[in-house]
C-alpha cells in the first residue's frame, strides 16, 4: 500500500511541475507576443536543410534535401542568422550549413530570393500607392493611368 501511495504522489508532483513547465512557457509565449506586437516585419530569405531526401525543392541523393523561400519575421536581425533545433545533432548541424553554403556558392539562388524579394516590395509599394489614391477619392480609370506612367520608372503594374 505505501508503494502505490509514494507511485500516486509521484505522479502528482511530475503533474504539477508539467503544469509548472506549460504555464512558463504560456508566460514566455505571452512576453514574445507582447514584444512582437511592437516590431516592424523584416524580410528574410530563408535557408532549410532536411535529412528527408525528398521533403524539398533540391532533392538530395544522400539523405538531405534544401529549400529557400522569402519570408518576413518579426525579429531584428544582424546580417546572417542561424537556427538550429537543439536537438539535431551536431554532425547534421554541420552538415547543413555546409550544404547550405554549397548551395549558395554555386547556385544563383540568392540572387533569385533577392530579385524575388524586390518584385514584393514593389508590388507593396504599388498596392499602397493604390489605396492612397483611392482614400483621396480617385477613380479606377485615373488611378490606373496614373500607375501606367508611374510603374514605367518606379514600380510594377497590378
Amino acid at each position: 500500500m505505501e508503494l502505490q501511495t509514494t507511485v500516486e504522489q509521484d505522479k502528482k508532483e511530475r503533474g504539477k511541475k508539467m503544469s509548472e513547465q506549460e504555464l512558463d512557457k504560456e508566460h514566455l509565449k505571452e512576453a514574445l507576443l507582447a514584444d512582437y506586437k511592437n516590431k516592424k516585419p523584416n524580410p528574410f530569405i530563408q535557408f532549410d536543410v532536411s535529412c528527408d531526401p525528398q521533403c524539398f525543392d533540391v532533392p538530395g541523393e544522400d539523405g538531405y534535401s534544401l529549400l529557400a523561400l522569402v519570408t518576413y519575421e518579426l525579429m531584428d536581425g544582424s546580417d546572417v542568422r542561424i537556427l538550429v533545433d537543439p536537438e539535431t545533432p551536431k554532425d547534421k548541424e554541420i552538415e547543413s550549413l555546409k550544404r547550405v553554403a554549397e548551395w549558395i556558392k554555386k547556385s544563383d539562388i540568392l540572387e533569385r530570393k533577392i530579385e524575388e524579394l524586390v518584385t514584393n516590395r514593389e508590388k507593396q509599394k504599388a498596392f499602397e500607392i493604390e489605396n492612397k489614391l483611392k482614400e483621396i477619392g480617385y477613380t479606377k480609370d485615373e488611378i490606373s493611368l496614373f500607375c501606367r506612367n508611374y510603374s514605367a520608372d518606379n514600380i510594377v503594374p497590378f
